[in-house]
């Protein structure tokens, strides 16, 4: 594997993290 498949498998996991958080945040704002 080279870095950058590397970084890039690094930055779906986080996008996938951060799509996880913005939608919580979403939910509990609309409370």
């Amino acid at each position: 594997m080279t870095s950058l498949q590397s970084l890039n498998a690094h930055a779906e996991t986080f996008s996938k993290k951060a799509s996880k958080i913005i939608k919580k945040n979403n939910t509990e704002n609309k409370q």
